[in-house]
């Protein structure tokens, strides 16, 4: 059992790839003393040292971008809900306090729910007006329609 164990520790260390330098079978002789000495004199080198404190300036304001960016994003997903809920309560409040106190016919509180439909939209239409209106100095004036006496009737006529 031993015999194997030896013969295949010495198998595996055999099998380490050996360096030759060049045609001629030379081992190259490693040093690491010179290969600190030459990264040493790469990083003592002036374009080196300007290139790496560009970089890690670069590194330093994306990363204070991204950390704002994902604590406005997460601000965003917690606020919106609550928002939103907040405006659904106060409507809420408001549409049952004016039907404990106006007692309104269905009719009136139809017209309420639709004037409420279609709140958003009139809000973006206006949006969307003042900022054509702003940016692109384009406007719309539609004409109020002139309102013409009522016709005398006949019995006026007679008299």
């Amino acid at each position: 059992m031993q015999e194997t164990i030896e013969k295949q520790s010495q198998k595996a260390f055999n099998d380490y790839p050996i360096l030759y330098k060049g045609d001629d079978s030379k081992l190259i002789q490693y040093n690491p003393i010179e290969e600190v000495n030459q990264i040493l004199s790469l990083l003592s080198e002036p374009d080196t040292s300007t290139t790496y404190q560009k970089a890690a300036e670069k590194t330093w304001l994306l990363l204070k971008k991204a950390i704002v960016l994902f604590l406005f994003i997460g601000c965003f997903i917690v606020a919106l809900p609550i928002w939103v809920s907040g405006v659904g309560f106060q409507y809420g409040f408001r549409f049952r306090k004016w039907l404990d106190t106006e007692q309104p016919s269905i009719e009136q509180i139809v017209n309420r729910l639709l004037e409420f439909i279609a709140a958003p939209f009139k809000a973006a239409y206006a949006w969307a007006s003042w900022f054509v209106k702003q940016y692109l100095n384009w406007g719309v004036q539609f004409d109020s329609v002139p309102q013409t006496p009522p016709a005398p009737s006949s019995e006026s006529e007679t008299k």
